[in-house]
């Protein structure tokens, strides 16, 4: 439990980060035309990407690491493809969770604001 918090709380401070950091380009892309929603796809778009990579490694290590640890595990699989799968789910869902509202207040920039932002 405490662990998905601390999980939740590293994805929203890298999203806002990686939304602050782009908030001219942000602006920018509103002034030209798309309405507010695209952004906050946008936004999300590449939180899922960041998301699935860190899953895609991290499936990689326990998979790696279950097998060190084999020996250790009495009556036990290291490799239990159903706790895999609901691990990653669980982080999943946690990410998109953390990833909403920074992207509700990206799509909510003032284009002009955003602009002078830089």
């Amino acid at each position: 439990m405490l662990l998905g918090a601390v999980a939740r709380i590293g994805l929203y401070g890298l999203m806002t980060f990686s939304v602050a950091q782009r908030t001219g380009e942000l602006g920018l892309r509103m002034a030209l035309g798309p309405c507010h929603e695209p952004c906050g796809h946008w936004c999300c778009g590449r939180m899922r990407a960041t998301v699935m990579a860190g899953v895609l490694f991290g499936l990689g290590g326990a998979v790696a690491t279950g097998r060190l640890v084999q020996t250790q595990l009495f009556g036990l699989n290291s490799n239990d493809p159903v706790t895999l799968v609901s691990s990653a789910g669980l982080l999943l869902v946690m990410a998109l969770a953390a990833a909403y509202i920074p992207a509700a207040r990206a799509s909510r920039v003032d284009p002009i604001r955003a602009l002078r932002h830089e």
